[in-house]
C-alpha cells in the first residue's frame, strides 16, 4: 500500500515496488493537488525521469494551468 503523502523521491525510488502506472499516478495527483510549489516541482522532476522508462508519457503535459 502507498501512503498517499509520500514524497515525489520516495515514489519515483519504489516506482519497481508501486509499479510504474500506479507511480504516475501518484506524482500526477501530486502536481494536480498539492499546494506546496516544492513538492510540485520535485513530482515534475521525477516524471520527466519516468518518462525515460515510459515512452508515451513524453508526450503528456504535466503542468495544469494553475501550476503557473
Amino acid at each position: 500500500m502507498v501512503d498517499p503523502k509520500s514524497s515525489p523521491q520516495e515514489i519515483f525510488n519504489k516506482r519497481e515496488e508501486f509499479g510504474l502506472e500506479n507511480s504516475v499516478k501518484l506524482l500526477t495527483d501530486i502536481v494536480e493537488t498539492e499546494k506546496d510549489y516544492g513538492k510540485r516541482k520535485g513530482a515534475v522532476k521525477y516524471l520527466g525521469l519516468i518518462s525515460r522508462e515510459v515512452p508515451s508519457l513524453k508526450k503528456e503535459s504535466f503542468f495544469p494551468s494553475s501550476f503557473f
